[in-house]
């Protein structure tokens, strides 16, 4: 009888842990979600014109002038990085957003954000990227699209810098 009682206890607590990684995994899933390796390496070696072709917070014929939306709360984003060939790259993006919830929501991500675009474009050399500012917000676009769930009502690329490499004095 009571090694019925021990084989009855032990199989109520086996389902109670069963149960309860049943009901947690959905959370779980939720709240730590894959960093989007997968999806920067697809920036990467995919065909960025094919990318631009998705909406795009940056779209270039589209996006009024700096200065008038001004009124707009903003932020700025400040990238760098070395390329493959030894080479600097920095950028700046400056963000319009409809309110300020998605600057709270940038400024948590930054670091997330400026991580993935360091993996995303380091392997880029300066010939890759220099006259080619397209292919820069396109990989930058896919990893926005993964990382901000706030509205951005205009994207600029305020700042854009290649220097040093293989071919600079």
């Amino acid at each position: 009888m009571k090694k019925q009682i021990q084989i009855g206890i032990g199989v109520v607590v086996l389902l109670v842990i069963i149960i309860g990684l049943a009901l947690y995994k959905p959370y779980y899933d939720q709240k730590y979600q894959f960093s989007g390796l997968g999806e920067i390496y697809e920036a990467r070696r995919g065909n960025w014109e094919t990318q631009q072709q998705r909406r795009m917070f940056f779209e270039p014929g589209s996006q009024p002038p700096l200065e008038e939306t001004a009124h707009l709360p903003s932020y700025e984003l400040r990238f760098a990085t070395n390329l493959a060939d030894g080479s600097f790259m920095a950028m700046e993006l400056t963000f319009r957003f409809r309110n300020n919830s998605g600057i709270t929501e940038i400024r948590r991500r930054a670091d997330r954000i400026r991580h993935a675009l360091t993996i995303a474009l380091s392997p880029y050399t300066r010939a890759d990227l220099e006259n080619n500012e397209g292919r820069v917000l396109a990989v930058t676009d896919t990893i926005l699209h993964r990382y901000i769930e706030s509205e951005i009502q205009h994207l600029y690329l305020t700042d854009f810098r290649l220097s040093g490499g293989p071919d600079s004095p």
